[in-house]
């Protein structure tokens, strides 16, 4: 191999390392914003179902108020 060609395929694989080497980089930074995105909506979809098991208790615990209540006047107007 001259000289010449040997320099030249050194530049080259200079070339395709530095270009490898911002390959990596830049998909480091977007995976890292991946699991950025990743971990807020699972925090997220954690405080929804906090938020649907609240307003299910809610309307439960209403339902058996109002049904309660319900009751004790129709057995305090003798229809039931």
């Amino acid at each position: 191999m001259k000289p010449k060609e040997r320099d030249d395929l050194l530049i080259r694989l200079d070339e395709r390392t530095d270009n490898i080497l911002y390959m990596v980089k830049d998909h480091d930074k977007h995976l890292r914003g991946i699991n950025g995105q990743i971990s807020a909506n699972m925090t997220q979809i954690a405080v929804n179902k906090s938020s649907v098991y609240r307003i299910w208790w809610f309307m439960g615990s209403s339902f058996l108020i109002i049904s309660s209540g319900l009751a004790i006047a129709l057995k305090v107007f003798g229809v039931f």
